[in-house]
């Protein structure tokens, strides 16, 4: 799913990509019906811990590994070839 929207200084396209399990313990899986270009993965303080640059075809799964992230919170962003972006929540327990 993709959608656009407005914000006080431009366009921004919001998309939508699957993140499993969620609470994960030592490895998530991320799937989007769009390209990905780049993963970032931020702690509960906004340091970013983790970034990967894919190129992952639509519904292609690329997993993470989590064995190294203490438990907590983190953020998940993932970008689109197209200028997508889209964050969510992930629970590392």
């Amino acid at each position: 799913m993709v959608e656009r929207a407005e914000t006080s200084a431009e366009f921004v396209t919001v998309c939508a990509a699957e993140i499993y399990p969620n609470p994960a313990q030592n490895f998530v899986y991320i799937q989007a019906d769009f390209v990905i270009e780049r993963i970032e993965i931020f702690n509960s303080s906004g340091i970013r811990v983790f970034v990967g640059a894919y190129g992952i075809r639509p519904n292609q799964t690329s997993r993470i590994d989590l064995r190294d992230f203490a438990e907590g919170v983190y953020f998940v962003r993932i970008y689109g070839n197209d200028g997508a972006v889209t964050t969510q929540k992930l629970i590392v327990k």
